[in-house]
C-alpha cells in the first residue's frame, strides 16, 4: 500500500482479448490516493465503474488499434490526472470502495 501512496499514477492495461472479471486493483490505489489510468478495449468495463474524472481516466480503445496508439493515448491520459490531487483521490476512494461495506455484501450474499 505504502507503494501505491508514493506513486504519481497507477496504469491499468489489459490485453485485447481479455474478458475483466473485476479489478481489485481500482480500489486498492484509489485508496491509497492514487488515480488510475486504465486501458479499455471493450465498453462497460469494471474501469468504467471505479473511476471518474476526480479519480482517473478510462482511455477506450477499439480493438484494431495498434500498440503504438495503445501507449500514446496511455502517455496522454497520464498527463490528464498529473493535476489530481492525492487527498481527493483518497476521498473518493475510501468512500467508493470501504471493505467493511464490500465484506458485509458479500457476506449476505448466498454462495
Amino acid at each position: 500500500m505504502r507503494l501505491l501512496a508514493e506513486a504519481g499514477a497507477l496504469v491499468y492495461t489489459c490485453a485485447r482479448n481479455y474478458i475483466e472479471a473485476g479489478a481489485a486493483s481500482f480500489g486498492e490505489a484509489l485508496r491509497a490516493g492514487t488515480p488510475v489510468i486504465a486501458l479499455a478495449w471493450d465498453p462497460g468495463t469494471c474501469a468504467e465503474a471505479a473511476l471518474c474524472e476526480r479519480s482517473g481516466f478510462v482511455v477506450q480503445l477499439d480493438h484494431d488499434d495498434d500498440d503504438e496508439i495503445a501507449a500514446k493515448a496511455l502517455a496522454d491520459a497520464i498527463e490528464q490526472v498529473t493535476p489530481l490531487r492525492a487527498a481527493e483521490v483518497q476521498e473518493i476512494g475510501l468512500a467508493r470502495f470501504d471493505p467493511v461495506r464490500h465484506f458485509q455484501a458479500l457476506a449476505a450474499r448466498p454462495c
